[in-house]
């Protein structure tokens, strides 16, 4: 009478689940969510290794604890709860100490955080209070805090002139910007910044004049051992994901430029293609496209291999 609703059953009561199913694998995977997406959150800070080490401790262990102690989580849960930490352990700089050392570290997709909450962590980098330990060269030139960065790197008067070899951001960090060729440890890399745009941009995007000078570059001598830009059409089969943000003038480039590696990301898969030769090629072209960084579906986010001068592959 008084229009209290009457309710038949609770699913969950003091965070804990009422009624079970028979997949107790579905019931309980929402913990393994949950936790996933904290450390998702935390992959985007930029965290030195003691933070990492306090958040795994103090946080990650303490979520499933609480479920545990009234009921006997799946082995599986379990299972795909010990897979997520050594994934945010894990970092490139991690890897670098423990497969590496490597020359550089070269970052194909969005660089920047997309929220403000994530800046602290990441500007301590920028500002001097952390250490980048390896050359690290990026494309992804969008997201919060960048046109204040990238202006900042511009005005530098160390940046001053034609820097197709990056703009300095800070010790250890290089802005790739608009496009170029320059020789990295005996590699000969070009690269396309950004994403095609009908707005004229100064951040984010490529202009037309930034695709002629590659097409310029293309006229060169020599082979291009890697490529980096963002995903074209043809490189990423359909199905695999949307087609929003695919350009064919990447395609184009590819095929007159002839690169040994064609690396590229923010598309949200991996994706692998089978070696392929291009017109007029003496050696085949590999695509690799990256994930997004800590992704749900566990893809690959980071690779790191070894190229050697010599190491060309004939048709």
């Amino acid at each position: 009478m008084m229009g209290v609703k009457t309710v038949i059953s609770h699913s969950r009561y003091l965070g804990l689940f009422v009624v079970l199913g028979r997949s107790k694998k579905e019931v309980f995977s929402i913990v393994v969510d949950h936790l996933w997406k904290k450390m998702n959150v935390w992959k985007e800070m930029f965290l030195l290794r003691v933070k990492k080490e306090i958040l795994i401790k103090a946080v990650a262990q303490a979520i499933p604890s609480y479920i545990m102690s009234y009921f006997k989580i799946p082995e599986g849960v379990c299972k795909d709860i010990k897979a997520l930490m050594p994934k945010f352990w894990w970092s490139p700089i991690m890897v670098n100490k423990s497969a590496g050392p490597f020359d550089a570290l070269l970052c194909v997709g969005q660089f920047f955080p997309d929220s403000p909450e994530l800046l602290d962590d990441f500007m301590s980098y920028i500002e001097g209070g952390s250490h980048i330990p390896l050359p690290t060269y990026f494309i992804g030139d969008y997201g919060v805090a960048a046109p204040k960065v990238l202006m900042a790197a511009t005005k530098d008067s160390a940046n001053r002139g034609f820097k197709m070899d990056g703009f300095k951001v800070c010790d250890n960090l290089y802005w790739l910007k608009g496009s170029g060729k320059f020789n990295l440890f005996g590699l000969s890399v070009t690269y396309l910044s950004g994403r095609k745009s009908s707005n004229v941009q100064q951040f984010g995007t490529f202009s037309e004049d930034d695709v002629d000078a590659l097409r310029a570059i293309a006229e060169e001598p020599g082979v291009v051992d890697l490529f980096l830009t963002y995903p074209s059409a043809s490189d990423i089969p359909a199905g695999f994901s949307e087609s929003s943000g695919s350009d064919s003038t990447i395609s184009e480039l590819v095929q007159e430029i002839k690169p040994r590696y064609h690396i590229a990301g923010s598309k949200g898969i991996y994706y692998a293609r089978e070696p392929y030769s291009n017109v007029d090629a003496v050696h085949i072209t590999r695509f690799i496209g990256l994930a997004s960084v800590g992704n749900r579906d566990k893809q690959v986010w980071l690779f790191f291999f070894s190229i050697l001068l010599s190491d060309i592959d004939l048709i």
